[in-house]
């Protein structure tokens, strides 16, 4: 059975992470990583998603939207925002 996940490239990190909760993922799936990483796209792609409903929401009323504002406010996120320079 394929993937759903596109083939990337990876990066060795280490985290530090409670017992009771690897043993836990342990027994959910041999491969750590693997579930690892799903719950990263996971969590990330619900972001995106709240990120993009408040967006959505702050163009309810066009006559509040401040432009200027919204963009800062993306680029103070963690990471720089999407259009950090």
């Amino acid at each position: 059975m394929a993937s759903l996940s596109t083939r990337t490239s990876t990066t060795r990190v280490t985290l530090t992470l409670p017992a009771d909760l690897v043993e836990e993922a342990r027994r959910e799936s041999p491969n750590l990583s693997r579930l690892v990483a799903e719950a990263l796209r996971t969590y990330l792609a619900g972001l995106r998603l709240e990120r993009a409903r408040r967006a959505f929401g702050s163009w309810s009323r066009p006559e509040d939207f401040d432009p200027l504002a919204f963009v800062d406010s993306l680029r103070a996120e963690p990471e720089g925002g999407r259009f950090d320079r």
